[in-house]
């Protein structure tokens, strides 16, 4: 929660408490248990159905978006407000807010389409999002009718799935992505949808061609081959077979718990400390939140120690022109139940981990001492 400032959470913690929140969750719960269905996960003409619905419902928020941010703009530029106009502001910015991360869950159930379609493959994906976010969708523009005519006519000729990249946090060079399951390929669409770009096409270019141009092949040849391209040459991508070890199994036993205790925290490693809070069970029961996030708060840490913290809530920032952290996995994605994900994307449950630098140095020092 590091990267959130004092407006941002108190306005999480709003949008939570807030029924029309909750309906916008559960509108999008149902979307996103339709994509992890195994029957539905790699069916391109269901994801090219779900796909498009995700875009008619952000279509939908991003009007109501512009609507809020218009009103709230014509009250922020009177000189005095008075206390019924300074209530009708503090309603505009939480129902703006609440769109905002609408807007991000939705997109975050499309990363999930996306993660899974294209094999977990982080250099790919990592190399796809080095773009700036995608701005508003219109799916009644002439633009995403031609895009869609495109997407479908590629899907059944080539028997492919098609993924839709402005809907997206993930894929941002070129507008569509297609995949069979072993290869991939980025298509760019321009002239409003009337001409596409791809390596095969690009192939027969001649003369210079332009950075966006240049990012689209780059990423070509990761999909081809693993190999990134430097000024220093090229290089292959390397697996590295170690052992993931991690805490899902106690971290889903501390969820589990927090529907009862409503805050849990336990030190899970010599040098880890996790925290689940469970917002939906305090509001569900009426309890006074404040009065339980407190301990959720406490530190057992050294005052000199260095700690570095994470929190699930962190999916929630962005900055102005729509970057979003990229290091961070989709909760889409996570093995854990449909519900608990939602919970985790719409930020009804806050998993925090911190890590003590101190501590971590003595266990290192420790297994080196023990090598040599």
């Amino acid at each position: 929660m590091l990267l959130l400032n004092e407006f941002q959470r108190k306005h999480i913690i709003l949008a939570l408490q807030s029924t029309y929140y909750q309906e916008w969750v559960d509108n999008y719960f149902k979307l996103f248990k339709f994509s992890r269905e195994p029957e539905n996960r790699n069916d391109r003409i269901k994801l090219f159905a779900l796909q498009n619905k995700l875009a008619e419902f952000e279509t939908k928020t991003w009007s109501a978006l512009r609507e809020g941010k218009q009103k709230a703009k014509a009250l922020l530029h009177q000189a005095v407000l008075s206390n019924e106009e300074k209530k009708v502001l503090s309603g505009l910015e939480r129902h703006i807010f609440i769109h905002k991360e609408s807007i991000r869950i939705s997109r975050t159930i499309a990363d999930g389409i996306a993660w899974r379609n294209l094999k977990y493959n982080r250099l790919f994906l990592q190399t796809a999002s080095r773009g700036w976010g995608a701005g508003a969708i219109d799916s009644n523009s002439k633009g995403y009718k031609n895009m869609l005519g495109w997407a479908l006519g590629i899907s059944d000729h080539f028997k492919s799935v098609i993924l839709f990249n402005d809907i997206t946090h993930f894929l941002r060079v070129g507008d569509l992505t297609e995949t069979d399951g072993k290869y991939v390929v980025v298509h760019e669409l321009k002239r409003d949808g009337k001409e596409i770009r791809n390596f095969v096409t690009l192939s027969k270019k001649r003369g210079s061609v332009s950075n966006q141009t240049k990012r689209l092949l780059e990423l070509q040849n990761i999909a081809l081959g693993s190999k990134i391209i430097t000024p220093k040459g090229a290089f292959n991508e390397r697996v590295v077979n170690v052992e993931a070890r991690t805490h899902i199994n106690k971290i889903k036993e501390m969820i589990t718990k927090s529907k009862k205790d409503i805050s849990v925290t336990e030190t899970v490693d010599d040098c880890i400390r996790i925290s689940v809070f469970n917002f939906k069970e305090v509001f569900e029961k009426k309890l006074d939140g404040v009065k339980y996030l407190k301990p959720f708060f406490r530190d057992i840490w050294n005052p000199t120690d260095i700690i570095i913290e994470h929190s699930s809530w962190d999916s929630f920032y962005s900055d102005e022109r729509g970057n979003f952290l990229r290091s961070m996995i989709p909760y889409s994605i996570y093995l854990l139940t449909d519900e608990t994900c939602i919970d985790l994307i719409s930020g009804y449950l806050l998993i925090r981990g911190e890590l003590n630098i101190k501590l971590f140095k003595n266990i290192l020092n420790k297994l080196r001492n023990n090598i040599f």
